[in-house]
């Protein structure tokens, strides 16, 4: 994480690109909090296996209209 903040937030910030800024802080802190936890032990995230079983329909179905599969 802290590669990433050196190497590539002045660079992001430069160039303006706030969106893909934004994209990378809210992802790096969602990696950190769930490393925090894993750490911890303690339960306060909900489990991403859980997330995904919610979702992967809507993906199959949308990929069903899309024609990829």
């Amino acid at each position: 994480m802290l590669i990433f903040v050196i190497l590539e937030i002045k660079h992001i910030w430069q160039e303006k690109m706030i969106k893909e800024l934004a994209v990378s802080l809210f992802l790096l802190l969602i990696s950190f909090a769930y490393a925090l936890e894993l750490y911890l032990n303690t339960h306060f995230l909900p489990n991403p296996n859980r997330i995904l079983f919610f979702i992967k329909p809507i993906g199959d179905i949308f990929m069903k209209i899309m024609g990829m599969k």
